[in-house]
């Protein structure tokens, strides 16, 4: 499975995100980036094979420009890791439909569990088609209300 990974500086939960992918996925599977005109050269040369793609986001303004990136993120399952829990933050998080959102100061246990999911062949499947025992949910597939 090829992942994005990206993050603008290596801090504390960075290094501890790095540590969780080396331990779930074989690093030649993973693309790392520090900005968005890398992440747009790798969405250009690698977006078929790209299964997910985990943002360590650091400013609001980051989640503007991943909405212009939408479109090549197509199909592509997002992680978002956020560094607060703004409400405003969480708005914009909301129209990019990610699979996870979670916070810089959490275990990232659930960043664990999904990242093994999908590394075995797990699909994910929008609740409106149904299941096959085997997928799993966004909660962004349901109403949220701010």
């Amino acid at each position: 499975m090829d992942m994005l990974f990206h993050y603008t500086q290596e801090n504390k939960s960075v290094k501890k995100l790095m540590d969780l992918l080396g331990s779930q996925l074989a690093w030649e599977n993973v693309i790392t980036s520090k900005s968005f005109s890398e992440i747009d050269r790798h969405l250009d040369n690698h977006s078929d094979s790209l299964k997910v793609a985990m943002f360590c986001v650091s400013q609001t303004e980051e989640i503007e420009q991943l909405l212009l990136l939408k479109n090549k993120l197509n199909g592509t399952h997002l992680i978002l890791i956020m560094p607060q829990r703004h409400s405003d933050s969480l708005k914009l998080t909301h129209r990019l439909h990610p699979l996870l959102t979670c916070f810089a100061d959490g275990d990232y246990s659930e960043v664990t569990g999904l990242i093994r999911r999908l590394n075995e062949g797990d699909t994910f499947m929008p609740i409106v088609k149904g299941g096959d025992g085997n997928a799993f949910f966004s909660i962004w597939d349901e109403e949220v209300l701010f």
